[in-house]
């Protein structure tokens, strides 16, 4: 009986030890067939990582697309040194048209080789120097702008007194081209203004001392909206007269005429019915007059960026030219650009004030770049009193390059009358609206914010609180934290651990604890 028993146990061992071995067999089966797989992988990873095969397994359009973003670089070398790579990038750099629609250049035989590989569709842009030029050169370029006449999409030309650009351009047309720029190298060099057709040139750019003879007629000064004329040119005036539609105007605050001589007769005013923008550029000196502002009427102008001093270069000035052109600016742009001395400070922010209040009572967008603290000063005082009606329209505030912090209690005062000023209307129905956008930005950097925009969540609806612990000091990145939090309690002894870690949850919940203490026991005293 004892035997049978161990007969079936030894069965049932047999069988187990079996089963194991099939289980053993399945197993080494699989292993192979994952070694299998698992060295296909490494030969195809090992088949794209080697760079000798890399570059030619990846298609060419998809390495055109790839060089197109190379082209937007800042370098205009870029091309080129893709160019001289291997001979297969060379090829595909060489018949990629895209690569060729923006030419930087100074040579003739360049651009005519650039050109030709653009092909014969692409809008093209070019920007061209002109330093030297032989007769056959100045030929040859008149040859490759008419070739491509219907190609060309914006032109700017560098000219020098050794180099002079063609005259007549007029035997085809230019049928894309929508801006010419024409910069003289040296400010003593008169630019001849080239003859030629283009039905669609708005955007014109003169930044040179005075054009050619016959300048009236090489144009049609009709079509030009948007006109920049730098460097005091002396012919402004006339060629303003020639541009009756413009409607973008950037022109230098120094601009000066035969007609600033005080034994020279006046000239008329001159009306630009769709003038919208206009826009002084920087002046060389401190010496500035109101200039084009007496001679102008704009009844549509909305945009106006100006210079500080310029405002009160004149002051008889401004109150004549909005009162001529009735316009309503709603974008205003201010370049608090010169130091003045503390003792002008005040001056200063009190004639701004007066100037926004006087003329500009329609801006819903201020800038101010490069002011102080003592030039916001006053302006904030004024904004933080909504029933004064200073600013009704105001949407938006942006001071940008500050050169000096603000303090914060002038900040907070401000932002939380101007958030309820649509509440505060007065009853005979005065439009106001909420400031919606705060921004200041510094110059220089240190520990105040880059951007208190970020104090309020929503715009400027969010209660921001007006009672906090340090009104006398500047902003800095913990403040803002803290207001945005929604938190009004600020201990001064985290100024010196700002780049510290927070502490523990529980030491918070104790200093908030010890704190609360600390103010009940100072209400109570």
């Amino acid at each position: 009986m004892i035997g049978a028993q161990l007969r079936a146990c030894l069965a049932g061992v047999e069988e187990r030890m079996a089963d194991l071995e099939e289980q053993m067999t399945k197993l080494r089966t699989k292993m192979t067939l994952l070694k299998a797989e698992k060295q296909t992988i490494e030969n195809d990873l090992g088949a794209i990582v080697c760079p000798k095969v890399s570059q030619h397994m990846i298609p060419t359009e998809i390495m055109s697309m790839i060089f197109m973003e190379v082209k937007h670089a800042d370098d205009p070398r870029a091309v080129l040194d893709l160019f001289s790579v291997c001979s297969h990038w060379h090829n595909i750099v060489k018949n990629t048209c895209q690569l060729y629609t923006d030419l930087f250049c100074g040579q003739v035989d360049k651009l005519g080789t650039y050109a030709a590989r653009a092909g014969t569709s692409l809008p093209l842009d070019l920007e061209f120097h002109l330093s030297s030029l032989s007769s056959t050169e100045s030929q040859r370029l008149r040859d490759i702008l008419l070739q491509h006449a219907s190609q060309w999409a914006t032109l700017t030309f560098f000219v020098s007194s050794w180099a002079r650009l063609p005259s007549d351009l007029s035997a085809d047309s230019f049928t894309r081209l929508t801006r010419l720029s024409l910069v003289s190298l040296s400010l003593a060099v008169a630019v001849d203004l080239p003859q030629l057709d283009a039905p669609r040139l708005q955007d014109l750019t003169l930044n040179c001392r005075s054009l050619g003879t016959g300048w009236q007629v090489q144009l049609r000064w009709a079509q030009i909206t948007t006109l920049a004329v730098n460097d005091g040119i002396s012919e402004w005036w006339e060629i303003l007269a020639e541009t009756p539609n413009l409607e973008q105007l950037y022109v230098s605050e120094d601009i000066k005429s035969d007609a600033d001589d005080d034994d020279t007769p006046s000239i008329p005013i001159l009306c630009l019915p769709r003038l919208r923008m206009l826009v002084f550029t920087g002046a060389r000196d401190s010496r500035v007059r109101a200039g084009l502002l007496q001679y102008l009427t704009l009844p549509a102008l909305e945009t106006l960026k100006i210079p500080f001093r310029l405002l009160f270069a004149d002051p008889l000035t401004l109150q004549p030219f909005f009162e001529r052109s009735n316009c309503s600016i709603r974008i205003l742009v201010v370049l608090m650009e010169f130091d003045h001395p503390p003792a002008d400070a005040f001056d200063r922010s009190s004639n701004l004030s007066r100037v926004l209040l006087r003329y500009f009572s329609t801006v819903r967008k201020l800038t101010l770049q490069s002011a102080t603290g003592e030039d916001m000063d006053m302006l904030f005082r004024c904004l933080g009193v909504p029933s004064s009606g200073f600013l009704p329209s105001l949407e938006s505030l942006a001071l940008l390059e500050c050169r000096r912090r603000v303090p914060l209690y002038t900040v907070i005062e401000m932002l939380s009358a101007r958030a309820g000023i649509a509440d505060s209307a007065s009853d005979e129905g005065t439009p106001s609206v909420k400031l919606t956008s705060f921004t200041l930005r510094y110059g220089a950097p240190g520990p105040a914010s880059d951007d208190i925009a970020r104090i309020v969540r929503n715009g400027l609806d969010v209660d921001i609180g007006s009672d906090f612990k340090w009104l006398d000091k500047d902003i800095d990145l913990k403040m803002i934290d803290v207001i945005s939090r929604g938190e009004e309690d600020y201990d001064e002894s985290d100024d010196e651990g700002l780049d510290e870690e927070p502490a523990s949850g529980k030491e918070q919940d104790s200093g908030e604890e010890q704190e609360s203490e600390h103010d009940s026991d100072s209400e109570d005293d």
